[in-house]
């Protein structure tokens, strides 16, 4: 498939996923995870679905690309980034997908 046709289906499923973040919140923990108040106790697992979202190259950066969550960052509204770093970063439509998608670990400055 073209560049362009994977960046197309990538905002699809931004537009398809953002407005459902609350409801599958509860499917990024494995459900055989520790349910202990005490988080530090045990360390809770990532699911299948959380690691699907999080290891595949699927989000659009401003140049174009696709990458994985931890490849960017989101900057903070009115942050001005070097022109260097500008096209690095994710593009705006990750912006609604992350404010209902918290528990996917966005970056809001590069690493």
């Amino acid at each position: 498939a073209s560049q362009s046709s994977k960046l197309e289906l990538a905002h699809r499923l931004l537009d398809l996923f953002a407005p459902h973040g609350s409801f599958y919140s509860r499917y990024l923990i494995r459900s055989d995870s520790s349910t202990s108040p005490d988080a530090t106790a045990v360390p809770r697992l990532a699911s299948h679905f959380c690691k699907l979202l999080c290891e595949r190259a699927w989000l659009p950066i401003r140049e174009g690309s696709l990458v994985r969550v931890t490849d960017s960052w989101l900057p903070s509204d009115g942050q001005q980034l070097p022109q260097l770093m500008e096209s690095f970063a994710f593009s705006p439509a990750v912006n609604a997908f992350k404010a209902c998608w918290p528990g996917l670990g966005f970056q809001s400055q590069p690493s």
